[in-house]
């Protein structure tokens, strides 16, 4: 088999691990955590379908973000790379519109509470991105140690 396919698929892997941590923290962990701020209302495929969007959506704007600082103050991306900390801050309150974005947007699917509950459901999306990328790297890792 060719190559490129077999990282093809490793990569296609690594995402379906990443959606599936994220899908399990926003259907149970989320909900519980915010007593019920942010909660799934529809069906499973139009919550994964939402929080594909979410996804989306936050990806989406954090490249017109970016865009919008390198036009606009070139320096300040010299700061927020030197303080990592201020770039996770900048990065969840993208995430957390993405949030408030989808769940105005079908609010028959995702119901948010408010901004603050919705930067709560980021800081989890962020760590149950985090675990899954590892657990994914782990896995793949795994793999590649089989075939070699």
């Amino acid at each position: 088999m060719d190559p490129s396919i077999i990282i093809l698929l490793l990569k296609a892997l690594s995402y379906v691990i990443v959606l599936g941590t994220v899908f399990i923290t926003m259907k149970f962990v989320v909900p519980a955590i915010t007593r019920s701020g942010v909660t799934f209302t529809g069906n499973f495929f139009s919550s994964a379908a939402a929080i594909v969007l979410i996804f989306f959506a936050g990806s989406l704007l954090t490249k017109l973000f970016v865009i919008a600082l390198i036009k606009l103050a070139p320096a300040a991306i010299l700061y927020l790379s030197a303080s990592p900390w201020l770039l996770i801050v900048v990065s969840v309150l993208i995430n957390a519109l993405a949030v408030l974005a989808v769940g105005k947007a079908l609010p028959r699917v995702l119901f948010v509470r408010s901004f603050l509950v919705a930067i709560t459901a980021a800081v989890f999306i962020g760590l149950a991105s985090i675990v899954g990328s590892l657990a994914a790297m782990t896995l793949i890792a795994g793999i590649l140690s089989i075939g070699a």
